[in-house]
């Protein structure tokens, strides 16, 4: 291994001296690039005439398959069987493992894939050409000079991709319109699979000769995933291919179905194309729809990688990095809130989050429920406001308390909860013999974005001993924004937290937390903790503390957190902040274009958050008296143009009712792609199709059926 300390050349132990290694008994000539960069390195140090010999060795390769076992032979010999890891700017050679090939054609093309083949050939024997294998030879080794051997073994060589010539179940998987042709096509290219035709996933890893054909297989879903982001990015391309279920499963009705027998990877990575096809694009720049949107590439690349490893979560020996992970993470965001420590899980979404909040607040005040049940505590009362999610009323019937324990509090005309109504309800359900217990504030509701005084509900919480939890599933990245944290002033005085990193942060799903103050250290693995003497046994030799999963409702535990730190760490707290502040300002945008454009109604004046909602009046209603024909006039436009949006692809909006008032469309800014020009293509968009639906016009403004706006 190469040793790392400043100031001493790189050791690398158990190699011989790189005398009369390479020997080609078929010399031919080099191409001049190759030789140029190989003639102008210059170093003394013996590693890297090391790596000089290799890389000699690797501009040997040859362009078919006997000459490329000769390379390996070469390699061998040279007592180079090592793994070749390639870090921008370094070769790190590892003696004494089988040696593997990276390809570095695919890591020039993103670093996404590595080939591994049987000896080490190094990097420029897998660049596709002599420009390519100069340049990574440039920019990943310093070397400034190699030996006069290495050197005359490099004029005798030629420098070619080793993809030709290998094969999966005996067809050649180089062939034909290969991985450079591919490159040099760009996205939209269409790939030639019938390599796979015949070849099943038997014969991939762990078959003993699987290696090969899973490289080959693997690099083509790259390949069709790094076209799917180039497609969502593109904003020429629609935001869905609707097809109404009968017609969905009439057009994948050759790949829908569950075989007997299996099908051969050609058809599988079919399967994986027409999956994309149909898939609704939500990272696409102009998918408003839900509160997740966008796709964060580092989470995504977080997601491959969690896949990969296929950890559970219950144990720090199955999961020793990613417990720790998740103790580093949820420490993080209880600071964010405004505690110095605590207790804390990942939860699969936020309706689960909510749930582990009432159980741990039923758990809390009669903890004989765990053992008893209901039976053991008098009728509960739980409390919410008429604009909280429906998960909490959904924790009541999943808890045996029922959806009638929970009491809906009033909001004002911003959504926000009324305390004072919240104390009259509290009132009321002790004088019908009920125990309140529960209180749940939300920190940014999911119609209107609304942000319930926190402060105010905690003080009526503390007067009547009541749990206040803090539903800020939604709005919880706030708290990352030095110039919105505000929203959720009070949180700190909360017993719980959910926050969904999944939404605001646009962490892919799913991916939530529920949190707990150091007060309530404990909670979680006395109301969860089932002591399974088959995963949690006491006397492991660590600490078992670390074993989190007794603490969760669930056995198998997903692993969520990768992708959430890794993400956090590629943006860090202020690049999370600056991603907040941007989407409120898009969002304030809207509504000043709302204020300019005719016809536009807003649901309410300047909103606090992302959620901004809104009435569209097409000309021919504008004239109509306020009262219920108009409503219901009003109340057909928002679904209408939402079709015809979905049928032409253009862009998703979402839309609703709000208790009496008619269906609006309910824009939601949390797509960091988007930009002002998508909010404009948008409001187009419901003009136009509203010109069409409602005034009988003809698409004057060229919008049509694409994915794109009129240029």
């Amino acid at each position: 291994r190469t040793s790392r300390h400043p100031g001493r050349s790189p050791i690398i132990r158990g190699i011989p001296s790189t005398q009369n290694y390479f020997k080609l008994s078929e010399p031919t000539e080099a191409p001049k690039e190759m030789l140029s960069t190989l003639n102008s390195a210059k170093d003394n140090s013996p590693s890297n005439n090391i790596k000089g010999a290799a890389k000699a060795a690797a501009a040997a390769a040859a362009s078919n398959q006997q000459q490329q076992l000769r390379s390996n032979q070469w390699a061998k010999s040279a007592g180079l069987r090592g793994r070749l890891s390639l870090d921008p700017g370094l070769l790190d050679f590892r003696p004494g493992t089988d040696g593997r090939v990276l390809d570095t054609v695919r890591l020039l093309r993103g670093r996404l894939a590595a080939r591994h083949g049987d000896f080490l050939l190094a990097a420029a024997a897998a660049a596709g050409s002599a420009k390519e294998a100069e340049a990574m030879i440039k920019e990943a080794t310093a070397l400034e000079e190699l030996p006069a051997e290495t050197t005359a073994v490099a004029a005798s060589a030629e420098v070619s991709a080793p993809t030709s010539g290998r094969s999966i179940c005996g067809k050649k998987i180089g062939d034909g319109d290969g991985e450079e042709k591919r490159a040099e096509k760009g996205p939209g290219f269409e790939p030639d699979w019938s390599r796979f035709e015949g070849a099943f996933s038997k014969e991939m890893l762990p078959a003993e000769q699987g290696y090969e054909g899973t490289v080959s297989f693997i690099t083509e879903v790259v390949d069709l995933l790094l076209e799917y982001l180039h497609r969502i990015n593109d904003r020429s391309n629609k935001v869905l291919d609707f097809h109404h279920p009968h017609q969905l499963r009439e057009a994948l009705s050759h790949c829908l179905e569950i075989p007997v027998e299996p099908r051969d990877l050609e058809q599988i990575l079919s399967d994986c194309k027409e999956t994309l096809k149909y898939a609704v694009k939500t990272g696409h720049p102009r998918f408003f729809n839900q509160l997740s949107s966008g796709l964060d590439v580092i989470a995504m690349a977080g997601e491959w990688l969690t896949a990969a490893t296929n950890t559970n979560m219950f144990t720090y020996e199955i999961a020793p990095v990613f417990v720790l992970m998740e103790e580093v993470t949820l420490q993080k965001m209880r600071e964010h809130i405004g505690w110095e420590s605590g207790d804390g899980i990942l939860a699969p979404g936020g309706s689960i989050s909510n749930l582990y909040a009432a159980m741990v607040a039923r758990y809390n005040r009669f903890p004989e429920v765990k053992m008893r049940g209901m039976r053991a505590v008098p009728e509960l009362a739980m409390f919410t406001s008429k604009d909280a999610h429906y998960s909490v009323k959904k924790s009541a019937a999943i808890l045996g308390m029922g959806m009638d324990s929970v009491y809906l509090v009033d909001t004002d005309n911003r959504g926000k909860m009324l305390p004072e109504h919240l104390e009259q309800l509290i009132g009321l359900a002790r004088s019908r013999g009920q125990e309140p217990f529960f209180v749940s504030a939300t920190g940014g509701t999911t119609v209107l974005g609304a942000f319930d005084p926190l402060d105010a509900i905690a003080d009526v919480c503390e007067r009547h001993g009541l749990w206040f939890h803090v539903d800020t599933a939604w709005g919880g990245g706030v708290l990352l924004s030095q110039r919105h944290r505000h929203l959720l002033a009070g949180v700190q005085r909360a017993d719980s937290v959910t926050w969904n990193p999944h939404k605001l942060m646009g962490v892919t799903l799913q991916c939530s937390v529920i949190l707990l103050p150091e007060r309530h250290i404990g909670l979680l693995q006395g109301c969860n903790g089932m002591q399974a003497d088959y995963l949690f046994q006491q006397d492991k030799q660590y600490d078992v503390s670390y074993d989190t999963g007794d603490k969760s409702i669930q056995c198998g535990r997903r692993n969520d957190i990768f992708k959430l730190w890794l993400s956090w760490r590629a943006k860090g707290d202020e690049g999370y902040g600056e991603q907040v502040d941007y989407l409120i300002d898009l969002a304030n945008y809207l509504c000043q274009q709302l204020k300019k454009r005719p016809g536009y109604e807003m649901v309410m004046e300047k909103p606090d958050f992302v959620n901004v909602c809104f009435w569209y009046v097409p000309e021919k209603f504008r004239s109509m008296k306020p009262g219920p024909e108009r409503d219901s006039a009003i109340n057909e436009v928002a679904p209408k143009v939402k079709a015809l949006m979905m049928e032409s692809g253009t862009t998703m909006v979402g839309y609703q009712p709000l208790g009496n008032l008619p269906n609006f469309f309910r824009m939601i800014v949390s797509n960091p792609a988007a930009t002002e020009a998508d909010i404009d293509f948008l409001l187009d968009c419901i003009e136009k199709y509203s010109a069409e639906i409602f005034d009988d016009q003809p698409d004057e403004a060229g919008i049509g059926g694409g994915g794109g706006p009129a240029q």
